[in-house]
């Protein structure tokens, strides 16, 4: 406990000490290491201030009191107070580990005080009844009692009350947050304290006189005894100045019927609807009893009166009934608060129609901005004059006086623009009586940046990260637990400030190297090597990677949502802003910035091309795509494809409106939707990195063992060759020699340690069965073949799988054991461990669904429509290896019989287009052959889903499901209907067809001949099980 002389955050500095980032850190970082905790102080915020010339300039918090775990838990109440600065430059701070008792004392008769002497006053007090008695001791002494205990009363006061009085003063001088940069409040500060060292002198003399006075504390009934007045009073009835707010002039305005109905009692009735609708066996209340008791016992104790009672240190203090409508702090007053607020929306809107009030324009002819409404406090925009000023405190007064509301003029800010002379910008603080700021800080959660943009504004997400990381004991967790944590939390904690604005690479590279030195368990004491180089553990797991996200990319994904916004066409204020103010001569894809350019549009300008990337054009009417600056086929524009002509597939894959009357439009290609997310722009960043990885199929396998996330990450460094063995160590300078431990003979690679030593082949040999090949097989093909063939060998068909991981992974952890803890552990043990943690991984595995598919076996058949409709069966097919897709269908009667059938070559598309093009060709047929009752089957969910809906999709889709409704509407009824794969065999062998013909739609008047035996099992009812 004392003065540390060093901060442990940059805000325990005013102002924020940014440039002290890294000496924080470290001191939080050597406090972590002696397992101490800084407890947390009442009071005064700061501890030490340093005066220039008269003037604060900077306070910082340098003293502390330091706790390890032991003193946390044998001073549980303990309380640090930094109490009010008098003399130095540092707060005095008092722990206070157990606050005695304090009993009262008996009133004493009033004593002549040698403090009184001190008074310049009193002299002419003393004097002046001395002299007005008649000449009688005894009277005299009577009348300067009198004087004296009267003057005492009237001008010199309670010598301690005079004290605590100045104290809390001072307190609330040092402790407001306007001390650094308020000349006014550091020269009252002075002025208190000259006061106050006045009234300790008298206090000296005070207890001088009373040397030989034994005194004890008073009681804290008194102070308990306020808390519960101050409640009392808080909920009783008080008058109020409220005016009330004149309704006529809002709208929308309710009808008489709703607003009677708001102004009901409340029934007991809805008291017991709220009441019975809660979870019975939830958590009681101070009472102890569980809602269940009063749901069980509603005839006994409904009750129509309300009673509150207030918990002071545990004891229930005495019941009083509140007197007093909703308050701060109600459920309900967040709520009544929003829809009170919008009358001042109304009231400033009012000013705004009658030109009082003058918003502030955001850009030249574009958006104006008089207000912005938060959760519980708000943004006011003007015009920088006297006039404005005094507009928008009479708004405000107005608002107050009518609603009874009142604003806390002492935690408002007052900002205005740089071009304002200071002096013009102090008068406005006086006439609104605000408090001049230079600097908004992080609001919201996003800092407000007035000047450059600087590194150094985003310290404290780096700050936040590390105090969350040093929470968690690395030791403790295993590299699967870590990258969870990475992945959940670490990773998040920048998201929300990264949404307006992209971070400087400094922040991002600083971001990433917290989050990997965590994810490999390094820390202050040991700096722990990494296995994997960053961008590689950042790719997909599909291509080799851990799917950590790297900050940068992230953060470019995120930003990359706001120019799709803008691209659009948004309608979102923000957006208009955007557009009035940069693109109001030029296209987002060609302007470029300003150096007055806000960070924010900057940051969308250098995202553009993910936006672009991942942009298409929907062909509809053609009239507003250029045909070869935009991209409308394929992945790139026409003039950029002049060199090789544009395929065919590509050009017949582009769905045209058969109605003709829609307009072009873009949509997101990333995303199967076609609407932007950021997943799939973060995925189109990470494609940059990935040309280059290893094919898919060499690691997807790793993800799908049946193991849990530890074994899984352990063959994935295996995979990898990246675990330490000596022979890596040896490499890597860690290790004396490469030699194995165990044999010390041969070099330990990875394939010696898990299967050549003899230790090793002992562990194996004790497995039955082995397969005959297991000795022979270099590394990757043992490792993979093992991992994921069942062996028919083993009691259990499944169960090898199991054992081979259960297995390595026990040899690793017994050589670790042996390396460095010196303990050899017996081959037959190790054994006996594997095959114990083979059953229990596989049993806590298939007691989740893991494993073993639960799904319901099914019987799926074809059923014929019933009479007189006709059945409509389509499907898409495609070929993943060149992206071709084909569509086909067929119409039958209610007896099975051909009507008509169709295949469609549609060329390079998704299979999901693929569904709707087969879909809308059908229905083309039905329509031209004249049937009116209609039966649709699909095997796809989602497009029945969508048809069903009525829900368009962005992109080619919509163009199909567009055409589709119209279609439908034809009909005089229209059944859609889902079914599975083995109910639409036929529709899949015409869609199947469609590859082997040209490009468009093909008609079969008649069945085409290899589909003869499809329709007579159709037709015969043939049932198919389906698992």
């Amino acid at each position: 406990m004392g003065d540390f002389n060093d901060i442990a955050t940059i805000d325990e500095a005013s102002p924020r000490a940014v440039h002290r980032f890294t000496s924080a850190r470290r001191f939080r970082e050597h406090l972590e290491a002696c397992n101490l905790h800084s407890k947390d102080s009442l009071g005064c915020k700061f501890t030490w201030i340093r005066q220039t010339n008269g003037r604060v300039t900077l306070r910082e918090r340098l003293d502390r009191a330091l706790f390890n775990l032991a003193g946390l838990e044998e001073f549980p109440d303990a309380k640090l107070i930094n109490l009010p600065r008098l003399c130095s430059d540092h707060h005095p701070i008092m722990l206070n580990i157990d606050p005695p008792n304090r009993i009262s004392r008996a009133a004493k008769p009033p004593r002549f005080e040698a403090a009184w002497l001190t008074h310049g006053g009193f002299k002419e007090v003393f004097c002046h009844a001395w002299m007005t008695h008649d000449h009688s001791l005894p009277s005299a002494i009577s009348a300067v009692r009198t004087a004296c205990f009267s003057w005492n009363k009237t001008v010199f006061g309670d010598l301690f009350r005079c004290k605590r009085l100045l104290r809390a003063r001072l307190r609330g001088i040092q402790n407001s947050p306007h001390y650094n940069h308020s000349l006014y409040l550091q020269n009252l500060e002075m002025e208190l304290l000259e006061e106050y060292h006045k009234v300790l002198h008298a206090e000296e003399l005070f207890w001088c006189q009373k040397s030989r006075v034994e005194w004890i504390n008073s009681d804290p009934i008194a102070l308990k005894n306020h808390v519960q007045d101050f409640f009392v009073d808080l909920f009783s009835q008080k008058e109020t100045r409220a005016t009330g707010i004149d309704y006529s002039c809002f709208q929308p305005k309710m009808s008489d019927e709703d607003s009677a109905s708001l102004l009901l009692p409340i029934s007991m009735e809805e008291v017991k609807l709220a009441l019975f609708s809660m979870k019975g066996l939830k958590s009681p209340g101070p009472d102890g009893i569980q809602l269940i008791f009063y749901q069980k016992h509603w005839d006994i104790v409904s009750v129509t009166s309300l009673q509150l009672s207030i918990i002071w240190n545990g004891e229930e203090l005495p019941y009083f009934q509140p007197k007093r409508g909703l308050r701060q702090g109600d459920p309900l007053s967040p709520y009544l608060f929003i829809m009170v607020r919008e009358k001042l929306s109304y009231m400033i809107m009012s000013r705004l129609q009658e030109h009082k009030w003058t918003p502030f324009r955001l850009s030249r002819g574009g958006l104006t901005l008089s207000h912005l409404f938060f959760a519980d406090d708000l943004m006011l925009f003007g015009k920088a004059s006297i006039t404005q000023i005094e507009t928008i405190i009479d708004c405000l007064s107005e608002f107050a006086r009518r609603s009874g509301l009142e604003i806390n003029l002492g935690k408002s800010k007052l900002f205005v623009s740089p071009n304002i002379q200071g002096q013009l910008a102090n008068s406005f603080s006086s006439a609104c009586g605000i408090p001049l700021t230079h600097d908004l800080g992080i609001y919201l959660g996003v800092p407000i940046i007035h000047g450059r943009f600087k590194a150094s504004n985003y310290k404290y997400i780096l700050e936040k990260m590390q105090i969350k990381l040093a929470g968690w004991k690395q030791k403790s967790l295993s590299l699967a637990g870590r990258r969870t944590l990475v992945q959940s939390v670490t990773s998040s904690i920048p998201t929300y400030t990264m949404q307006t604005v992209l971070l400087p690479s400094s922040t991002c590279s600083a971001i990433d190297s917290l989050n990997r030195k965590f994810l490999w368990g390094s820390d202050i004491q040991t700096n722990k090597p990494h296995l994997v180089h960053w961008n590689d553990v950042c790719l997909p797991r599909r291509y080799g990677g851990l799917s950590v996200r790297s900050a940068k990319e992230c953060n470019k994904a995120l930003i990359a949502k706001l120019g799709w916004q803008i691209l659009s066409g948004g309608e979102k204020p923000w957006c208009q802003a955007i557009k009035h103010k940069y693109l109001h001569s030029a296209s987002f894809s060609s302007c470029k910035p300003t150096p007055s350019s806000s960070i924010t549009w900057r940051s969308i300008l250098k995202t553009r091309d993910v936006v672009q990337l991942g942009t298409r054009w929907r062909v509809g009417s053609g009239c507003n795509i250029q045909l070869w600056n935009d991209i409308w086929v394929g992945n790139s524009t026409l003039l950029e494809s002049t060199i090789a002509p544009v395929p065919q597939h590509l050009l017949a894959a582009i769905p045209l409106s058969i109605t003709g009357h829609l307009n072009d439009q873009i949509y997101w290609n990333a995303a199967s939707c076609g609407d932007f997310t950021v997943k799939s722009a973060f995925s189109l960043i990470q494609q940059s990195r990935i040309p280059n990885a290893p094919r898919p199929e060499d690691w997807t396998w790793i993800w799908h063992l049946g193991c849990i996330e530890r074994v899984k990450l352990f063959v994935w460094l295996l995979w990898r060759g990246k675990v330490l063995t000596n022979s890596v160590r040896f490499e890597r300078h860690m290790a004396p020699t490469p030699v194995c431990p165990r044999c010390e003979q041969s070099p330990e690679t990875l394939l010696h340690l898990l299967r050549d030593c003899f230790y090793s082949w002992l562990v194996w040999e004790s497995v039955s069965l082995l397969p005959t090949d297991f000795f022979s097989l270099n590394f990757d093909s043992w490792l993979k073949r093992n991992a994921i063939t069942p062996r028919r060998k083993t009691n259990s068909p499944d169960l090898w799988p199991f054992v081979f991981l259960a297995t390595i992974w026990h040899l690793w952890k017994s050589r670790n054991k042996l390396v460095f803890e010196g303990q050899r552990i017996p081959p037959h043990l190790v054994t006996n461990q594997a095959h114990s943690f083979a059953l229990e991984s596989r049993f806590a595995l298939e007691s989740v669904n893991l494993i073993h598919d639960t799904r319901t076996p099914r019987w799926v058949s074809w059923t014929p429509p019933p009479h007189p409709y006709l059945k409509l069966n389509t499907d898409g097919s495609h070929n993943h290896h060149s992206g071709k897709a084909a569509a086909g269908g067929l119409i039958r009667d209610h007896n099975g019989r051909w009507v008509h059938g169709f295949a469609v070559n549609v060329g390079l598309t998704t299979s999901f287009l693929a569904e709707l093009w087969g879909c809308r060709e059908g229905l083309k047929l039905a329509h031209s052959l004249g049937i009116q009752q209609l039966v649709l089957e699909m095997d796809s969910l989602l497009a029945i889903q969508l048809i069903q809906n009525r829900q368009v999709s962005a992109g080619p889709a919509s163009v199909l499901l567009t055409d589709i409704f119209v279609l439908i509407d034809f009909f005089s009824s229209c059944l859609v209907q889902h079914t599975l794969r083995e109910g639409n065999l036929a529709a899949d062998f015409m869609a199947s067809m469609g590859h082997e013909l040209t490009l468009g739609t093909t008609s079969f008047p008649t069945p085409p001949v290899d589909i003869h035996m499809t329709l007579q099992s159709d037709h015969l009812g043939t049932i198919f099980l389906r698992r």
